[in-house]
């Protein structure tokens, strides 16, 4: 009688006589690979083992592979592989932000020392000083030159107050010159000497105007006016009527020239002639924001009276008869979104005619002049 029961040596007998493998062993090529197969990494087949976005890819979340039951993809269950005990980075979650990423820091406030007596300007030419400016030429030299009323020069004067000489700039009218800066110009690696004839105490002229020229080397000393030859004249006119100004300054980076205006109510708009600048007609200039002084975050005096630019194009400083700020720059900022940020206030002496604020050459520093004679050169050094 036969067994109920199938012989089981049947099929074993014919596996063995015909060499065929046990139907429910996978086949070889269907094995998941073993961290010591050929020094294969181990890795997860649900996700890849480096987690971070590719930045070949725009949206990064979209790399991470959930699994097959539809896990996110911080949610993907570990593969066999990880059953050797090697422990892999954790998954990176979608949302997450590189170090690296995002701008940098806005920098915090500079703070300077108390304004050091640097020199006495004794030059008997320079007797009402409106203006100054830390040459890029001469080392320890500062531009400077007289208000309304004085001649079409400028004068080079040491730190320590000794006179370098007078330069008086050919074809040009000193009508009323309100402030000196220095920048780029036409001429590739050239710094030009900009001086701003943009004095009008009854906001009623229609002829302001800007005289460029290339910095000269200052060894003229004490032998007469030594003549400035190439100088440019640039017509410049606001968008909408007259206006007094004492400030201006030059963007080292683009070349624009800014005029900030004076006003007694403090209520000081800033306007931007774009370069390249014309000198064969109109540059007329934009408004580009307006300032408050007297109050709020620029407390102490209402009426411009200075600017300048620092050579590195990282800060702009403006004062006032009483007080000064200054605004942090940033890479890829303009100089509007940089006077709307937070200013800072700095620190000036006590000079009741004070026109003239010039960064050091080397940015690291400031310096002030009043207008008269035998009048005080201040430096504030950055802390």
């Amino acid at each position: 009688m036969r067994s109920a029961f199938p012989d089981w040596r049947t099929p074993a007998l014919l596996v063995l006589l015909l060499g065929c493998r046990d139907p429910g062993t996978p086949p070889a090529s269907d094995a998941l690979p073993s961290p010591a197969d050929e020094g294969a990494p181990a890795f997860d087949a649900a996700m890849p083992a480096d987690p971070t976005p590719s930045e070949d890819v725009a949206g990064g979340a979209d790399n991470f592979l959930p699994g097959d039951d539809g896990a996110a993809p911080d949610e993907v269950p570990a593969s066999d592989s990880d059953e050797g005990g090697q422990e892999e980075d954790a998954p990176v979650a979608p949302d997450a932000t590189p170090a690296d990423s995002g701008p940098p820091p806005f920098p915090s406030c500079p703070t300077f020392a108390a304004g050091q007596l640097s020199g006495w300007v004794l030059h008997a030419s320079v007797n009402e000083a409106s203006g100054v400016v830390a040459s890029r030429k001469n080392a320890g030299v500062l531009w400077m030159h007289n208000d309304s009323g004085g001649k079409a020069e400028i004068y080079g004067v040491a730190t320590n107050g000794t006179h370098r000489g007078t330069y008086a700039l050919e074809g040009a009218e000193a009508k009323d010159w309100e402030d000196i800066a220095i920048g780029p110009g036409p001429t590739g690696g050239t710094q030009y000497i900009y001086v701003a004839d943009v004095g009008d105490n009854g906001s009623s002229r229609t002829d302001y105007r800007l005289y460029r020229v290339p910095e000269p080397v200052a060894d003229g000393g004490l032998i007469g006016a030594v003549p400035l030859t190439g100088v440019e004249e640039i017509e410049i006119d606001y968008p909408d009527g007259s206006h007094n100004a004492e400030a201006m300054f030059v963007d080292p980076w683009t070349a624009d020239v800014y005029i900030v205006t004076k006003r007694g109510n403090g209520e000081t708009p800033v306007y931007r002639a774009a370069a390249p600048l014309k000198t064969n007609g109109s540059n007329v200039m934009a408004h580009v924001i307006t300032l408050q002084f007297g109050t709020g975050a620029l407390p102490g005096g209402t009426e411009a009276t200075a600017a300048d630019m620092s050579p590195a194009g990282d800060a702009i400083a403006i004062r006032t008869y009483q007080s000064a700020f200054l605004w942090r720059r940033t890479s890829g900022m303009t100089v509007a979104e940089a006077l709307a940020t937070e200013p800072c206030p700095i620190p000036v002496t006590d000079q009741s005619m004070g026109e003239a604020l010039g960064f050091a050459s080397d940015g690291k520093g400031y310096y002030t002049v009043p207008e008269g004679k035998v009048v005080g050169i201040y430096h504030f050094p950055r802390r």
